[in-house]
């Protein structure tokens, strides 16, 4: 099974003219790979590589005050604005990762996700990553290359010195971008999963995330996956809400009813005077978190303007003395950061 931050994290490129597989033909978007043994929020060394387990990431610059409990004003806006703003079609998200561990080269990589309409009923999900050209050709061991999957599309290209990986396929509007079959463990038969349709219902699941609740009704593959990104009840709270806002064609009222929801949970707290990698304002809603081991700092950045997500952002950072002390043969704990902005097509 590949591990949270392949299943989690969207990589894609620039639109271009082609077409992915329509959507009947994808059971199954991003292949399962072996599974690699990681623990949450630790850094761990993969064939020269450091991956750290983030769910999606965003830029956010703190103002320099101390986060406090939001102020109903700025949910609230967000939820006005939101049960009459028009819909969006897709984005364009960029994800910079940036680990540093002791005794690792660490990790400084970009990636892309790109989310585009093909039709009035499905659009196009796109990965992309870039990679340097190998030295010599990568001999993969038995067992270990990614198997073809109907209606999955992947391919490569050079660039100077660099391989660009693509990833495509389709899938049907309604569904979440991160609540596919293809993040699922291998062998699920689970269906997308849906965006609620009924205001209500989205509020609700917000309501019982921060209560420390697994929502009635909520997709099991879903559920599972939240919990295994967020330690903390309003961790797992922002990562459902930010699922559902970053969710193209999603009914306004429903987006406004999430931020309605969040006005109400106590322990969501805010910068606002927050700004994102371009510069962009706005208001981030924080949450943090620690395992005795790394400590997570995570933030949703949002535009009340236009209740619209500018970016996310997890920061990672080891306890003290928790390197210095670790056992022989214990990865690292790094320290940085997994960033994702975002740029919307209406």
């Amino acid at each position: 099974m590949p591990d949270l931050l392949d299943r989690l994290n969207a990589v894609n490129p620039a639109p271009d003219e082609d077409t992915a597989p329509p959507w009947e033909d994808t059971r199954r978007r991003l292949a399962p790979a072996p599974r690699t043994t990681w623990r949450p929020r630790r850094v761990l060394v993969l064939g020269g590589t450091v991956a750290a387990l983030a769910v999606a990431a965003t830029f956010i610059v703190d103002s320099g005050e101390t986060p406090r409990q939001a102020p109903l004003g700025v949910l609230e806006a967000a939820a006005a604005t939101a049960a009459t703003s028009e819909r969006f079609s897709g984005y364009t998200a960029e994800t910079r990762v940036d680990i540093q561990a002791p005794g690792t080269r660490g990790t400084d990589e970009t990636s892309w996700t790109i989310v585009r309409p093909v039709s009035s009923t499905e659009y196009e999900a796109r990965q992309e990553s870039l990679r340097p050209v190998p030295e010599k050709p990568i001999e993969l061991p038995p067992g270990a290359a990614i198997p073809e999957l109907e209606g999955v599309e992947r391919f490569e290209r050079r660039e100077g010195d660099q391989i660009r990986d693509i990833t495509r396929w389709r899938q049907p509007y309604g569904t979440m971008y991160q609540g596919i079959p293809a993040f699922f463990p291998p062998g699920s038969k689970e269906p997308p999963v849906p965006v609620p349709t009924d205001p209500d219902v989205a509020a609700a699941t917000v309501a019982a995330w921060a209560a420390d609740r697994v929502p009635e009704g909520l997709h099991p593959e879903m559920a599972s996956l939240i919990q295994e990104a967020g330690r903390s009840p309003i961790a797992r709270t922002l990562i459902y809400a930010g699922n559902v806002l970053t969710a193209p064609r999603v009914e306004p009222d429903v987006r406004a009813a999430v931020y309605r929801a969040l006005s109400r949970v106590a322990a969501v707290k805010i910068d606002p005077t927050a700004k994102d990698a371009f510069g962009r304002p706005g208001a981030a809603l924080t949450a943090e978190d620690t395992d005795g081991k790394s400590r997570t700092r995570s933030e949703l950045l949002i535009d009340p303007k236009t209740s619209r997500i500018l970016a996310e952002r997890h920061v990672f950072t080891p306890e003290p003395g928790v390197n210095e002390n670790r056992g022989k043969n214990e990865p690292p704990y790094g320290e940085g950061s997994q960033e994702t902005t975002y740029r919307y097509t209406d």
